[in-house]
């Protein structure tokens, strides 16, 4: 009948977002300048999220904006540390190139979560994806 009575921590100043989440960007684990700083809703509202501590996180503005309105799963982050196998002849899901060996053992790769799916891309690839929105 009334509305919900969570108080909105997405109005909160971004000074503050920030100071709670110590700098750190929640999807990249980078630090975030205040002037690149974005609150981000981790259910989106278009979603059925809402506006409380719980729902809210501090991200850069292009890691928010590459992400969209998608709903990562609740342990998307441990889903990304858990070892992946990327198989002989596994390409790249951003720039089609095939993912080497070397590239794998000195940590030239990243696992990204898209569309729902978690991808393996060339580290270089990533920071393109982020810098121009394309997940």
């Amino acid at each position: 009948m009334g509305r919900n009575n969570e108080s909105s921590y997405y109005s909160k100043p971004i000074e503050r977002i920030h100071r709670d989440f110590k700098g750190i960007c929640a999807l990249c684990g980078r630090f975030v300048e205040i002037g690149d700083a974005s609150r981000d809703h981790i259910i989106p509202r278009s979603k059925g999220g809402g506006n409380g501590r719980d729902n809210i996180q501090l991200t850069h503005k292009t890691c928010n904006n590459a992400k969209g309105d998608e709903v990562y799963p609740h342990d998307w982050q441990e889903q990304l540390k858990r070892a992946m196998t990327i198989p002989p002849g596994y390409c790249c899901t951003h720039c089609s190139l095939p993912i080497q060996k070397w590239q794998k053992q000195r940590d030239m790769v990243t696992k990204v979560i898209s569309n729902g799916k978690i991808r393996a891309v060339h580290s270089w690839c990533h920071d393109d994806m982020i810098k121009y929105g394309k997940f």
